[in-house]
C-alpha cells in the first residue's frame, strides 16, 4: 500500500517492518479496508470521513468486551498508548487494524439453513454484547454515551427508537420523491444502469404514496409498544456475515451498532436473501426460530412485554418499511443528490433486488 500515513503504520507494532498492504474493495459505507499480508493477516481499516473519536471508542469498546467470548468479533491490535485501539492521522481519518476474519458472504439464493446458521451467529453475538455492555458502565446509542436506567441491567425495556427513525424518513422521502417525475436521468448514472433507474422511479411515482400511507400505520401500531433494548448491530446483511463452507466464520463492519430491539437485526438479516421476495413469512419464521434456539428470549417470554404488536410481526414490519425506504433512498442519492459512486454494477444488483422485494412483498398487518 502506497501513501499509509506514518504516524499510523509507526503506532501499530505489526506495521512498522511494512508488510505487504493490499486495498479490499470497499462496501457502501465509505470505509476503506486493506489486508495485511502476514501470518496471520490483520485487517486494517480507516474509518468513513467525519467519524468522530468518541464514537469509535463506543464500538470499540463494546466489540473488545464481546470479543472475549464470541470468537465471530475481531479482536483489535492495541497501541503503545494505554488502553488505545485505534489512530488518528494528520488528516483527521481514525484507523484500526484487527485479525483478519475469513470466509465469504452467502450467495444471495443462500438456502433456508444457511440463512438460519446466521440468525444463529446474530443471536451469539447479542448474547456476547449482553455479557460484556456494562463491564465499564456505558449505554451504548446513537454516538453519545448516557448512564442506563439501571446500570445492572442486562438489557432495558423501552420504545424502538429504529421505529421512530424509519418514521421520520418516511416523511422525508414522501416530501421529496415528487421530485423524482421532472430529473432528467441521462448522465446521471452509466448508460446500462438508465432503464433500472427509470423502472425505479416508476416503482416509486406508482405506489410510494399508497405504501408510505400503509408502512406509517403499521410502524404507529407498534411504536408505543415496550421492547428489550439492547445493543444490536442494525446493519447485519448477507455481506457482513463471512461463512467457511455453510458456517458462520466472522461477523464484520460495527459501524451502525447501538441500542435497539433485535427484530432489527433479524429482519435486516432475512430481508438480504432472494427468498425472502418469494415467501416472506417462511424466512422470517425460520430466521427467527434459529434465533430462538440459540437466545431464548428473557424469562422464556416474547422479546416485547406482551402488549401491543408481537415481536414477529415487528419483524415482519421493519423488514418491509426497510426494503421500501432502501429503495427511495437510492432514487433520492441517483437522482436528486446526484451522488457517484465507485462501483455502480454493485449499487445497480442492489436496486435490482430491492426492486424484485418490494415488487412481490406483502405489507404485514400489525391488527390480524
Amino acid at each position: 500500500m502506497n501513501g499509509l500515513p506514518p504516524e499510523v503504520r509507526d503506532q501499530f507494532a505489526a506495521l512498522r517492518a511494512g508488510p505487504p498492504i493490499d486495498a479490499v474493495v470497499p462496501g457502501m459505507s465509505g470505509a476503506s479496508i486493506f489486508r495485511v499480508q502476514q501470518q496471520p493477516p490483520l485487517a486494517l481499516r480507516r474509518w468513513p470521513q467525519g467519524t468522530s473519536l468518541d464514537r469509535v471508542r463506543q464500538v470499540h469498546s463494546l466489540i473488545d468486551l464481546a470479543a472475549r467470548d464470541c470468537e465471530l468479533l475481531p479482536k483489535f491490535q492495541r497501541i503503545d498508548a494505554p488502553n488505545a485501539t485505534m489512530v488518528t492521522d494528520r488528516q483527521g481519518f481514525i484507523w484500526e487494524l484487527a485479525d483478519w476474519k475469513p470466509g465469504r458472504p452467502l450467495p444471495f439464493t443462500a438456502t433456508n439453513e444457511q440463512i438460519q446458521a446466521g440468525a444463529h451467529a446474530i443471536a451469539r453475538v447479542h448474547t456476547s454484547f449482553l455479557q460484556g455492555q456494562f463491564l465499564q458502565g456505558q449505554f451504548l446509542q446513537g454516538q453519545s454515551t448516557e448512564a442506563p436506567a439501571i446500570p445492572t441491567a442486562r438489557f432495558a425495556m423501552a420504545p424502538s427508537p429504529g421505529i421512530q427513525a424509519r418514521l421520520e424518513r418516511i416523511e422525508f422521502l414522501s416530501k421529496h420523491l415528487p421530485q423524482l417525475a421532472g430529473q432528467t436521468i441521462a448522465g446521471l448514472v452509466p448508460r446500462e444502469g438508465e432503464s433500472l433507474l427509470d423502472q425505479t422511479r416508476k416503482q416509486l411515482l406508482a405506489n410510494w404514496p399508497r405504501i408510505s400511507v400503509r408502512l406509517t400505520e403499521s410502524l404507529l401500531a407498534c411504536r408505543g409498544s415496550e421492547l428489550v433494548i439492547q445493543p444490536i448491530l442494525r446493519d447485519i446483511h448477507r455481506e457482513h456475515a463471512l461463512f467457511d463452507e455453510d458456517k458462520v466464520a466472522g461477523i464484520i463492519d460495527f459501524d451502525a451498532i447501538a441500542w435497539d430491539s433485535p427484530a432489527l437485526d433479524l429482519a435486516r438479516w432475512a430481508s438480504s436473501f432472494s427468498r425472502f421476495s418469494s415467501d416472506s413469512n417462511e424466512i422470517l419464521d425460520l430466521t427467527l426460530a434459529a434465533y430462538r434456539a440459540e437466545l431464548p428470549f428473557p424469562d422464556g417470554q416474547s422479546l416485547s412485554d406482551g402488549q401491543a404488536v408481537p415481536f414477529r410481526k415487528l419483524m415482519g414490519v421493519l423488514a418491509a418499511a426497510s426494503s421500501w425506504i432502501s429503495l427511495a433512498n437510492w432514487a433520492i442519492w441517483l437522482l436528486l443528490e446526484r451522488r457517484q459512486f465507485a462501483d455502480f454494477q454493485r449499487v445497480a444488483t442492489r436496486i435490482s433486488r430491492l426492486l424484485e422485494s418490494t415488487d412481490s412483498l406483502t405489507l404485514p398487518d400489525v391488527h390480524e
